[in-house]
């Protein structure tokens, strides 16, 4: 008897200990997990899992980014139990994180609502690295895990050059590295301050390619043509890429089963996942050009030829003579001014016309410019043009060089008597057009009888009496000390360069507006293109900054010696901002062009006032 009372003792403690498990077993367990390390700009999943159905809180975490979630998935277990059936369910729910910030983050407990109950979750700790060689291998604890290696995709900025002159070109190339598939969602550029750029196309396709022994897709997706426009060591800032990239994840152990054939790849997933990712620097030197420069030399850096011709030798007076130059070959063709010709005082010369032939690749800007200089003689005699001459600096050899045409005579004939000044009788019906001989004629036809009274004068007064015979003597003589003073004006405010280009600022600037026009009705970028040109010519012209130096630094300080207002400063830089954006931007119709023409010439005209 006393045997049988223990052993039906030690049978009721056994299995009070046994429905104590269960319970304990059957309490809700909420669980939270990340990766222990992550890297700054790479996407990470943070998951919450337990038996719950309800609300999910997240706390506030300061160097987080959510970027996706959440999303649910919902397993089973069932396992049978003394003859009973009995079911698990675990839900889980994933939230897609970006780090912003490099250190220790804390996540704090969630808070998740099941029914009437309120539960936390565990705190997890993450430590967030600046690159992946700071990553730890083998991270675990999340419940659904993301195959991909640690440098699976990587971008890198790659230039032709590190060390260039001032006005020399070079390509800038973004390229991407991959081992996933992915598609470019967003690009932010880095600023180009220092450098005049011209965007080239990417490449179509990619091609493998072996990086430190492991094989990866590349493809260069962006390429920049960039012109230096300032000297010292040029850093161009990372550039900011975001793609979703396609990842696999693996969900066989969430299932609840370590049976095999549920930890197959058939039931892994793939989700596109937001991912960001920072290229590397560049720093360029850029190196003044050489002391020395020739005559003739205003900016050209790169490899050119200059051929230049007259298209008559005879001609008369009134008649138009085109002096023709022809720039061809590689290099910063885009900045190019109009080549400066001596030409004699007594030719009127109009604004050359310009005509552009370029093309930008890899190699840089090739092509032609013509320049086309109308000349018209006002008057007979023989004329000589002195040789032309432009000079550019050569990178390859570093040295300057310089192209010299021949000299130009032609000789200016009298013009036909049916090109005399004419005046036009009071006799005479009509416009007709008379030669001086013909009014002559006319003067000793008969003459009108006069049927006014006549001026009497005394007798022995005469017209060397009077005071408008000696006022006759002062005229002259005022008249030739005029012109003298008014002719050494012209010359000193010629001889500065930079009062001329002053003064012709704002005709040049319309000019070229004017040009932009053309393109408002047509979907051809070539309108921001004149836009642009026109702003910062009129910039160099009216600031008197050659187009080697020109920067926005520069630009800035010109402005604020002036004492222009910050706002009109600030409209200029959102007006060239937009322009650069507009040119590789697409959708923008007639309206946008319409607003930014109005900006440009509303810009210029108040420019013009501030400006002395």
């Amino acid at each position: 008897m006393k045997n049988f009372l223990s052993k039906y003792l030690f049978l009721i403690s056994f299995a009070t200990l046994t429905c104590q498990g269960n319970l304990i077993a059957q309490d809700t367990q909420i669980q939270a997990s990340a990766p222990s390390s992550v890297v700054i700009g790479e996407a990470f999943n943070y998951t919450i899992s337990g038996d719950f159905s309800g609300d999910v809180v997240l706390p506030q975490v300061k160097g987080l980014k959510l970027v996706g979630g959440p999303s649910t998935f919902v397993s089973q277990q069932s396992s049978m139990i003394n003859g009973r059936i009995e079911s698990v369910k675990t839900v889980t729910y994933t939230y897609t994180f970006l780090a912003k910030e490099a250190g220790d983050l804390v996540f704090p407990p969630a808070t998740v609502t099941s029914g009437r109950k309120v539960f936390k979750t565990n705190e997890v700790t993450i430590k967030v690295v600046n690159s992946r060689q700071d990553t730890q291998s083998g991270e675990k604890g999340s419940s659904s895990e993301v195959s991909t290696s640690t440098e699976s995709v990587f971008i890198r900025q790659i230039g032709t050059k590190s060390s260039i002159y001032l006005g020399e070109q070079f390509v800038l190339s973004t390229k991407i590295f991959t081992q996933e598939a992915l598609n470019i969602s967003s690009f932010k550029a880095p600023g180009f301050d220092g450098f005049w750029r011209q965007e080239l196309e990417g490449d179509n396709t990619a091609i493998q390619e072996k990086v430190n022994g492991e094989v990866y897709l590349s493809q260069v997706f962006k390429r920049d043509l960039l012109t230096a426009q300032k000297t010292g060591i040029i850093s161009i800032e990372p550039a900011d890429i975001e793609c979703l990239v396609k990842k696999k994840v693996s969900q066989g152990r969430q299932n609840g089963f370590n049976d095999p054939f549920f930890n197959d790849s058939f039931f892994d997933r793939y989700e596109n996942v937001p991912q960001g990712f920072k290229t590397n620097a560049v720093s360029i030197t850029v190196k003044p050009l050489p002391s020395g420069a020739p005559a003739g030399f205003d900016g050209a850096v790169g490899s050119f030829n200059m051929k230049a011709n007259v298209d008559k030798e005879k001609l008369k007076v009134n008649d138009a003579i085109t002096v023709k130059v022809h720039i061809s070959g590689k290099g910063n063709l885009d900045l190019l001014k109009p080549v400066k010709i001596d030409f004699p005082p007594d030719l009127e010369v109009f604004d050359p016309k310009t005509t552009q032939n370029l093309k930008h690749s890899d190699n840089g800007t090739n092509g032609s410019l013509d320049y086309e200089y109308i000349l018209i003689p006002r008057h007979a005699g023989n004329f000589r043009i002195s040789p032309i001459v432009f000079s550019w600096f050569d990178p390859d050899e570093g040295k300057y060089k310089t192209d010299k045409s021949a000299e130009f005579n032609f000789v200016v004939e009298k013009a036909d008597g049916n090109d005399e000044a004419y005046i036009t009788s009071p006799l005479a019906s009509g416009n007709v057009r008379q030669t001086s001989k013909e009014v002559v004629s006319l003067a000793g036809d008969i003459k009108f009888i006069r049927i006014t009274s006549p001026e009497l004068t005394k007798i022995g007064k005469t017209v060397f009496d009077s005071g408008l015979f000696y006022a006759s003597f002062l005229l002259p003589i005022l008249f030739i000390i005029s012109l003298v003073i008014f002719r050494k004006e012209r010359i000193r405010r010629n001889a500065d360069i930079n009062a001329v280009r002053n003064r012709k600022a704002r005709k040049l600037a319309e000019k070229r507006l004017k040009n932009a026009s053309v393109y408002l009705t047509t979907n051809d970028n070539g309108f921001y293109d004149e836009i642009l040109k026109a702003i910062w010519g009129y910039l160099s012209d009216k600031l008197g900054v050659n187009v080697s130096d020109l920067s926005r630094e520069k630009i800035s300080a010109k402005l604020q010696s002036k004492e222009i207002d910050s706002s009109i400063q600030i409209s200029l830089w959102e007006l060239l901002d937009d322009c650069e954006m507009a040119r590789y931007a697409s959708g923008l119709g007639e309206s946008d062009k319409q607003k930014i023409y109005e900006k440009a010439m509303a810009l210029i005209s108040v420019l013009q006032e501030k400006i002395s």
